[in-house]
């Protein structure tokens, strides 16, 4: 958590740097680190430029979720800060649409301009923004695996932001929220570190396009708005110091691992073919880990989903030893 922390504390720093007097800052985070990255946020931008935590329910529960035992988790948390006061005399109140049958407490149909949007999200029928994990059988879904809804970003960047205004995503993933940006008629830059996640951003612009992936005018040229230029591939480095991935580096650690047809996994240390191991980050990208071979190392497939990005491979250890304990302790009891 302090290698994340701190790798996050200096891009937090760069974002409120370059973020105008007007704008805002939304940062999406899990249970796991909310609360921390609130601590950091507060540094940074300061406690008075604090606006709102945003409960961001995930969708609905079904299969082995149902099955935990105490509080099923479901939901996520949005922060929203702003620069400065200036900030919020640009943002754009939202409301959800009355339903067709509905009348106020004395019978009448209402008149206004719907239910104000407020901090709690997904909560009801009215208000669907279940998150791309859950929609198994979807085919709109990139594969990356932290993928948000559309209509998600386009809420927040239509309530914080004006036509023409520029929009930042300094982790960008699959592009959902530059999608979203040029949708809505703003500017935008997208970053990220990770080649996977530029070779579906590239894509995705260019499936929504009307021209090659370097020359990118998403819903044709607006006037007063720059048509979008993008690099045929992403940038790379030439430097001497620049991390080194061996194309054998999977071969390499499959061999670290010992002889036979199968081999002791690294975190669960069931014994596993070849195929059965994923290629998995010892210090995640996202937390500022390289991509290169003394980075890498290989996890059994149920091991690395496990991990994830949250994870460090003693928590792994000890999550595994614990859920075994469950287990021996379940089978003691039908017994």
């Amino acid at each position: 958590m302090q290698a994340y922390l701190t790798f996050m504390a200096l891009r937090l720093q760069e974002c409120h740097r370059i973020l105008k007097p007007d704008g805002s800052l939304y940062l999406h985070c899990d249970p796991h680190a909310a609360h921390y990255l609130k601590q950091l946020l507060d540094c940074v931008f300061g406690s008075l430029n604090f606006r709102n935590e945003i409960i961001w329910r995930i969708g609905w529960v079904s299969g082995y979720k149902t099955q935990k035992r105490g509080w099923i988790r479901n939901h996520d948390t949005l922060l929203y800060y702003v620069r400065s006061h200036a900030a919020f005399k640009k943002f754009n109140k939202e409301y959800l649409p009355y339903p067709e049958d509905y009348v106020r407490r004395d019978g009448k149909k209402p008149t206004g301009k719907g239910f104000p949007i407020e901090d709690t999200w997904n909560c009801h029928s009215g208000d669907e923004l279940h998150s791309e994990m859950l929609k198994s059988f979807s085919t709109k879904k990139t594969g990356w695996p932290t993928e948000k809804p559309l209509d998600l970003l386009e809420r927040i960047i239509k309530a914080s932001s004006n036509e023409g205004d520029m929009v930042l995503d300094p982790f960008c993933g699959c592009a959902t929220a530059m999608v979203a940006a040029e949708r809505l008629g703003r500017q935008w830059a997208g970053v990220d570190i990770d080649e996977t996640a530029v070779g579906i951003t590239l894509k995705r612009l260019q499936d929504v396009s009307d021209t090659a992936a370097h020359n990118v005018d998403l819903d044709g040229f607006r006037e007063g708005l720059p048509t979008v230029h993008l690099p045929p591939g992403p940038p790379k480095r030439t430097d001497p110091d620049r991390p080194v991935r061996s194309p054998r580096i999977r071969v390499i650690r499959w061999h670290e691992l010992g002889k036979g047809e199968r081999r002791p996994c690294p975190g669960c240390d069931r014994p596993k073919y070849f195929d059965d191991f994923d290629l998995d980050h010892i210090v995640p990208r996202a937390k500022g880990g390289l991509d290169a071979d003394e980075n890498l190392q290989l996890l059994c497939s149920s091991c690395n989903r496990v991990k994830g990005q949250r994870l460090t491979m003693t928590e792994l250890r000890k999550h595994i030893q614990t859920e075994r304990k469950f287990e021996l302790a379940e089978q003691t009891l039908k017994l």
